[in-house]
């Protein structure tokens, strides 16, 4: 529930590590309902996956925060590859376009896992805005102290 509160947090920010470890908790998530719904066919699971989404968009948000970026692209960005894509594709393989896109249409539910997985390496990669870096030792003087 924490990172679903971060989507209504407009100031907080998120470091590097506190992002890896929401993200890995949350996909942990993601994976035990579905694991649950294949083997005990489990209700509501899907409220899980949800949950879970809106978690990964309110660290992504933050995580955008903390790198100077705006806040509401990366939530836009995380419920759209995670939501809006699925719907879309779904939509377009009900439609009837061929009967064949239905066989294919469980390779696009790993489409946008595969998208999001660049989302968050770029995101969690990126250095946080006012982050200092450690300043470069020139070599003469590191000679000189040796």
């Amino acid at each position: 529930m924490l990172a679903v509160a971060l989507i209504f947090r407009p100031l907080a920010k998120v470091r590097r590590l506190f992002f890896w470890l929401l993200i890995a908790y949350l996909t942990a998530e993601k994976l035990g309902g579905t694991v649950y719904d294949m083997y005990y066919h489990g209700h509501y699971t899907w409220i899980v996956q949800y949950i879970a989404d809106i978690g990964m968009a309110g660290a992504v948000g933050a995580r955008f925060l903390d790198i100077g970026w705006r806040r509401w692209l990366g939530i836009v960005t995380t419920l759209g590859i995670a939501l809006a894509f699925p719907c879309i594709a779904l939509a377009i393989g009900t439609l009837g376009v061929h009967a064949a896109f239905l066989s294919t249409l469980p390779w696009f539910a790993n489409v946008p896992a595969m998208v999001l997985v660049v989302l968050f390496a770029v995101t969690g990669s990126m250095p946080s805005q006012g982050a200092t870096q450690p300043a470069p030792v020139p070599i003469a003087a590191a000679s000189a102290a040796a």
